[in-house]
């Protein structure tokens, strides 16, 4: 699997660490995963591609608020909009778009969130997932 680095569209695409080493403790094998190269403080942590989008979204947060945003960058494990507020960290939301096939949007987490920015992180089911999976695949975005 590749993800892009970097927040630009058009980033290199690189391979994420894969190394694995087999250890015996005590007569049994053990996979361990590890990283090579840089110090894992300095590498990027992501584990799926991410898109630049300019899509306009909606966040519904846990009072049933709802907050007019629009997704900067996409992932099938996360997104980054272009709205926030600091007390929005650590709170559970649901993100959706008109072209998104999942009623009731995308669960998530806030991760951070600063005065004009939040950083999701989504904790999907599997019909979730799926929609935004299709949506991925479909979008001129990500081609």
């Amino acid at each position: 699997m590749s993800r892009m680095d970097g927040p630009q569209a058009g980033g290199t695409v690189i391979d994420p660490p894969t190394a694995l080493n087999v250890k015996r403790m005590n007569g049994s094998e053990t996979l361990d995963a590890t990283t090579a190269g840089p110090s894992p403080a300095s590498q990027d942590r992501r584990l799926f591609r991410r898109y630049e989008f300019g899509l306009d979204a909606t966040m519904i947060c846990e009072d049933g608020s709802r907050q007019a945003c629009s997704i900067t960058d996409l992932s099938l494990g996360g997104a980054a909009l272009d709205a926030g507020r600091p007390e929005w960290a650590e709170t559970n939301v649901r993100l959706l778009w008109p072209d998104l096939d999942c009623e009731g949007g995308l669960e998530a987490l806030v991760v951070r969130s600063t005065a004009d920015r939040a950083h999701l992180s989504f904790t999907l089911d599997d019909a979730q997932e799926s929609a935004l999976t299709m949506f991925l695949v479909m979008s001129p975005a990500t081609r």
